[in-house]
C-alpha cells in the first residue's frame, strides 16, 4: 500500500499545464545570499531531485522560498589543532639542515617542500667507502685533515672524469666523424625470478647483459647470455665490442671514445687494450 503526502493542500505529484501556473511565478527574482533558490533555479535543481520541473514548481509554491545552505566546513576561524607559526618556522628551520641533492626527476611544485627520501646507495666507490672508514677512525684532528685533502684529490679526479664525458658527448652531437660509446654490464639477472622459499635456496640461473650505448644518437644495443654460453670477461668483451664497431658503428666515424669502468676483468687489461690497437 503506498502513501503519498501533500504540502499545505498541494498534492506534490500533481502536475499542471503552463497555463494553470502563476503568470508573475516565472518572473520571480527573488535571490538569497545564502543559498540557492529553488523558484530561481529549477533547471540546477532538477537534475538533483530527479523530479520535474513542474513538481518542484508546485512544492517551492506551497512551502515558500525553499533554500539549500552552503558548505561552510573549514570557512571558521576557530582551529584548535592549528600549527602555529613558532612551530611551522622551527619544522622548517629542521628541514633545511638536512642535506640536499637534486633530483632527476620532475617534482611538482610545493608551497614549502617537496622532499623525498631516496634508498641506500649500492655499488658504491670503493676509494670514497675506504676513506669515509678512515675519517671516522681518524684519532686527531690532523689526521682528519690529511684523509680529507685525500678524499678532496679523489673527487676532483672523478669530476675530471665526468667533465671530459661530457665535452666527447657534445663533440659526438657536432661531429659526424666523431663518436662517443659507453658500455657496462647490467646487475645479474637470476632465472626465475620467484619469490617462494625452494626458489630461494636453489642454485639459480644468472643471465648477463652488456648494454652499449652511443651517445650521439642515443641508442643502446645490449648483448644478453647465460652463464652457459660465456662469462663476463675481456674475451666476452672484446667480443661484444667488434660485433658492435662492426655492425652498428657509423662508417664515417674515424675517432672513436670509449667511455667504461675500471673492472680489471672485463675491460682495463691487456686483451681490450690490444683489441682497441688493431
Amino acid at each position: 500500500m503506498s502513501k503519498t503526502s501533500e504540502v499545505d493542500g498541494v498534492d506534490p505529484y500533481h502536475t499542471s499545464d503552463d497555463s494553470d501556473a502563476d503568470p508573475d511565478y516565472s518572473q520571480s527574482n527573488s535571490d538569497t545570499e545564502n543559498g540557492v533558490n529553488l523558484q530561481n533555479n529549477n533547471n540546477e535543481v532538477e537534475p538533483l531531485l530527479q523530479k520535474g520541473k513542474k513538481r518542484i514548481i508546485a512544492v517551492s509554491r506551497a512551502s515558500g522560498n525553499i533554500v539549500s545552505k552552503h558548505d561552510i566546513r573549514g570557512k571558521h576561524s576557530n582551529r584548535p589543532n592549528m600549527l602555529t607559526a613558532d612551530v611551522v618556522a622551527t619544522v622548517r628551520k629542521h628541514i633545511e639542515c638536512f642535506p640536499p641533492r637534486e633530483s632527476h626527476y620532475s617534482r611538482s611544485e610545493s608551497q614549502h617542500f617537496n622532499l623525498s627520501f631516496g634508498f641506500p646507495r649500492s655499488d658504491t666507490c670503493s676509494t670514497c667507502d675506504m676513506i669515509n672508514v678512515q675519517i671516522e677512525a681518524a684519532s686527531n684532528g690532523k689526521e682528519k685533515q690529511c684523509i680529507l685533502q685525500k678524499k678532496e684529490l679523489h673527487l676532483r679526479k672523478a669530476q675530471a672524469f665526468y667533465d671530459d664525458l661530457k665535452v666527447k658527448i657534445q663533440l659526438a652531437e657536432t661531429h659526424p666523424t666523431v663518436e662517443t660509446l659507453c658500455f657496462d654490464y647490467e646487475q645479474n639477472l637470476p632465472v626465475p625470478l620467484l619469490t617462494t622459499c625452494d626458489i630461494f635456496y636453489a642454485q639459480q640461473l644468472w643471465v648477463f647483459n652488456q648494454v652499449f650505448h652511443s651517445c650521439s644518437g642515443k641508442k643502446v644495443v645490449t648483448y644478453m647470455f647465460d652463464e652457459t654460453i660465456g662469462k663476463k670477461e675481456c674475451i666476452e668483451t672484446v667480443s661484444f665490442l667488434k660485433h658492435y664497431i662492426e655492425k652498428y658503428l657509423r662508417k664515417s666515424v674515424t675517432t672513436l671514445h670509449i667511455f667504461t669502468d675500471n673492472c680489471e676483468g672485463q675491460n682495463k687489461n691487456a686483451v681490450v687494450l690490444h683489441f682497441l690497437c688493431l
